[in-house]
């Protein structure tokens, strides 16, 4: 059972406290008290109050912050205060479904490298509040260009970007940054120069977890989802659009319902990182697991 602190007491505390406390309830954790920048309570909801000035004094394994809006604001207080990053927490993890607060530590505590050929791992750091391990986030790479890279990941982190030509993008209404890295084609969709991407790249591509790596990739071929299987990586999903039986490929069985036909693969896959489709549990995919699907 995780001993916690909870921090702040504002609206989002309404908003997630019931989440937490289905947690408590269920003999996860304990709240140990609140604190915050208040000064005029002894208890909320029959919680401790605690000062900030007296967290040193208490014993706790996680600090949760009930705080959407000031999540970073209060996560630097603390770290400047000596609570390790760790530690840390926010509120909006208790809302995940079926949520499973062992395995979200484990993965918190690995540090966690995701590489994705679309916004697929960037949604995914997000959603889980962890910070960006990769700098595979908000850029597209094409199939093959992907496989070359998976291939011989560290030869190419050791690349210089090297800006290429501007492109129109449909979905952003204005033209991108593309980039080679090596022999292979980047499209940064979410930057708006050059600058911003390397320099973004290049922070990112320094925290990377060599040791601890999850390989996603999403392909309509079949012909690239089998160079996908061989890859040597312990940790790896492709999701298709076809029936297989490969353990590291995915189905994502949709195109047999009419108003989804006409829907990019994808926009599905992208939707299962953000929560949209429940084609199966996040936490259970990132931990190794036998991937179990949802609609089952």
């Amino acid at each position: 059972m995780y001993q916690c602190i909870l921090w702040g007491d504002g609206r989002d505390y309404d908003r997630y406290i019931n989440a937490v406390r289905y947690q408590e309830l269920s003999g996860h954790i304990h709240v140990m008290g609140i604190t915050s920048k208040a000064t005029i309570y002894r208890k909320i909801d029959g919680y401790a109050f605690i000062h900030k000035s007296q967290l040193g004094d208490y014993d706790f394994d996680l600090l949760i912050i009930m705080s959407v809006s000031h999540l970073e604001e209060i996560r630097s207080e603390a770290e400047t205060m000596g609570i390790h990053e760790e530690k840390i927490l926010s509120c909006e993890v208790f809302s995940l479904p079926n949520l499973d607060l062992d395995k979200y530590m484990e993965i918190k505590k690995r540090k966690l490298t995701i590489f994705s050929n679309i916004c697929w791992g960037g949604i995914v750091y997000s959603r889980l509040k962890l910070k960006f391990r990769s700098p595979l986030i908000n850029l597209y790479i094409l199939d093959w260009d992907y496989i070359k890279l998976l291939e011989n990941p560290k030869t190419y982190m050791e690349q210089p970007l090297v800006f290429e030509k501007w492109q129109w993008n449909d979905l952003q209404n204005r033209e991108i940054p593309v980039c080679m890295c090596g022999d292979v084609r980047i499209y940064f969709s979410h930057y708006s120069n050059f600058e911003e991407a390397d320099q973004i790249w290049n922070k990112r591509k320094r925290r990377i977890h060599w040791e601890d790596i999850f390989v996603m990739m999403y392909t309509n071929h079949r012909d690239v989802a089998q160079a996908f299987t061989k890859l040597p990586y312990e940790n790896k999903v492709c999701f298709v659009p076809f029936e297989t039986k490969e353990n590291s490929l995915f189905y994502m069985d949709y195109q047999h319902q009419n108003e989804m036909k006409a829907v990019d693969l994808w926009t599905i896959v992208n939707g299962t990182a953000s929560g949209i489709y429940k084609y199966y549990n996040l936490l259970d995919l990132l931990h190794g697991d036998r991937i179990k699907g949802r609609l089952e």
